[in-house]
C-alpha cells in the first residue's frame, strides 16, 4: 500500500489534501498498481459494483454489459 496526498499549489483556500491510497503488487518483476483509491472510494470495488447493477438490470446478460462498456458515449458522460 502506498499513500500519497495530493496538493494544489495554486489552491491557498486551506482546503486539506486529498489522499490517494494504491495497492501496489510487488509478487512479479517490476511493481505492478493493482488499484486506487481517492477520498476512500477505491475503484475495483466501484467498477464490480457498477457492473453488477448493469448485469441486475439486464437479466444477468453479460452481452449488454460488455456493449455498455464498448459504448464511446459512456466514456464521454463519465468523464464530466
Amino acid at each position: 500500500m502506498v499513500t500519497t496526498n495530493v496538493i494544489d499549489p495554486n489552491d491557498h483556500s486551506g482546503q486539506q489534501p486529498l489522499e490517494i491510497d494504491f495497492r501496489v503488487r510487488t509478487d512479479s518483476r517490476s511493481p505492478v498498481m493493482a488499484d486506487l483509491s481517492a477520498a476512500g472510494i477505491w475503484l475495483a470495488i466501484e467498477e464490480r459494483d457498477q457492473f453488477t447493477a448493469c448485469l441486475g438490470q439486464n437479466n444477468e446478460n453479460v452481452f449488454l454489459l460488455i456493449a455498455h462498456l464498448d459504448d464511446p458515449r459512456r466514456q464521454l458522460v463519465e468523464t464530466k
